[in-house]
């Protein structure tokens, strides 16, 4: 007849579950200071094996529901994803906004169901073509043509909304996932327009409109915070700034500047009508460097180099400063060749202009910390 073989007591085992949880306990606390909780899962999973090996069936049962307690209280985490601190969004400024009011330099020329328009279900900002848009937050981006009118449109969920960005301009949507700041399309005049503009509607998860306010207009014409305005550019922003206007001069009135009614220091009248602060010029100035600027110029310059670069981007237009080797060349880091690319946009109208020979000089002076 075989031997019964006596069960073995656990309380020793049991003891020895106590301690390690409490050292389970204190990785978890780490895991809540920024350690993996990938690596205390798989720490704890080995020592149940141990349990069931050491303790038998019921020394097992035991490590298994303390393991699953133990579990209940981590928070989930996907092992796909690294972990992050989430931070909660910016507050939006929900203030309404009417015709002629200007947002981050742009003019309202259009509200949500206005008595003239009572199906108009957005907001219109008119600008001009190639103006970006950003995306305010990660945002999954989905591009498509509207064939009752809208053209081009990039549209994404955000904050429990539907938003929908119409009229772009043809190929600049960008598809797919989205970094905070990146340029998900630029402003066109597709679709039934009358003009190049960007028309935001809104809608709730039941597919129904509601008004866009100043806020969210801001959302998608400035890059998101910290990306916009000084600390973007830092001290390259106040440098940048005081450069253009020692260029530009300060005009309260409409000026026809080549191809559009200017003022202030250089930026868009509409209408060519009315006149400006200096107080709204510098604004009007700051808001078109954070909208075309900024997004464009490497963060990883110096302060003198992104402010001689604001200043060219200023002057030639983001699109050309987007493909000018100035820019190139600074991204690159070759910077005696980002230096000589300034003087190559000299001409306007085909003909080479002394005021833009000295400009340049200046702002090459300024790249190479001269200035």
């Amino acid at each position: 007849m075989a031997k019964s073989t006596a069960a073995k007591p656990v309380s020793k085992s049991l003891e020895s579950l106590e301690k390690e949880l409490k050292a389970l306990r204190l990785q978890v606390r780490q895991v809540e200071n920024g350690l993996s909780l990938n690596k205390v899962i798989n720490v704890s999973i080995l020592v149940g094996l141990c349990w069931g090996l050491a303790l038998g069936a019921e020394g097992f049962y035991q490590g298994r529901r303390a393991y699953n307690a133990l579990l209940d209280k981590l928070p989930f985490v996907d092992g796909n994803t690294e972990q992050t601190t989430a931070t909660a969004p910016a507050e939006l400024d929900l203030t309404p906004v009417k015709r002629g009011d200007k947002v981050a330099g742009l003019t309202v020329t259009s509200v949500y169901r206005e008595p003239q328009r009572p199906n108009h279900n957005g907001v219109d900002v008119g600008g001009p073509v190639g103006t970006p848009y950003f995306a305010p937050a990660l945002v999954n981006v989905r591009c498509y043509w509207d064939r009752s009118g809208g053209g081009y449109v990039a549209e994404f969920q955000y904050r429990d909304l539907l938003w929908q960005l119409l009229h772009l301009k043809a190929g600049t949507c960008k598809a797919g996932s989205q970094q905070p700041g990146a340029v998900i399309g630029e402003m066109g005049n597709t679709g039934r327009s009358t003009g190049p503009h960007l028309h935001l509607q809104l809608r709730n998860p039941d597919r129904t409109f509601i008004e866009p306010k100043r806020g969210h207009l801001l959302a998608v014409l400035q890059p998101p915070a910290p990306s916009a305005g000084p600390s973007v550019g830092g001290d390259a922003t106040a440098q940048a700034v005081e450069l253009i206007k020692s260029f530009e001069g300060f005009h309260p009135s409409p000026y026809w500047d080549y191809q559009q009614w200017s003022w202030g220091y250089g930026t868009r009248a509409p209408n060519g009508q009315g006149t400006i602060t200096r107080e709204q010029a510098e604004r009007d100035l700051s808001a078109y460097l954070d909208r075309n600027c900024w997004p464009r110029i490497p963060a990883n310059l110096q302060p003198h180099q992104r402010a001689a670069l604001a200043s060219l981007c200023y002057n030639i237009g983001p699109a050309q400063f987007g493909r000018s080797d100035a820019l190139r060349h600074a991204t690159a880091g070759n910077h005696d060749q980002a230096a000589a690319g300034f003087d190559r946009w000299t001409r306007a109208g085909g003909k080479r202009l002394q005021g833009l020979v000295n400009r340049r000089a200046k702002e090459r002076a300024v790249y190479e910390g001269r200035g």
